[in-house]
């Protein structure tokens, strides 16, 4: 895992910039590796030395739980 800039190649690039945006993304393994990094609060290469079943069992978790709380917010009255 690169610690500095996005060095993947475009559709890395285009997966980040897609997800940033807040599009629906099906991440490449170094952007699920980012992406629970900062829903964790931890660094990337962390993650990135988990099993790569495990981050991206979390990371289809950790979208099915977003994607609740986004119906659960339309739903809402505010």
């Amino acid at each position: 895992m690169v610690k500095e800039g996005v060095r993947g190649g475009p559709l890395l690039t285009a997966a980040a910039h897609r997800y940033g945006r807040g599009d629906p993304v099906s991440p490449p393994a170094e952007l699920a590796f980012y992406i629970l990094a900062k829903e964790f609060g931890v660094a990337p290469w962390e993650v990135a030395e988990a099993p790569l079943d495990e981050v991206m069992r979390a990371l289809a978790i950790t979208a099915a739980i977003r994607k609740g709380e986004e119906a659960r917010s339309k739903r809402s009255p505010k």
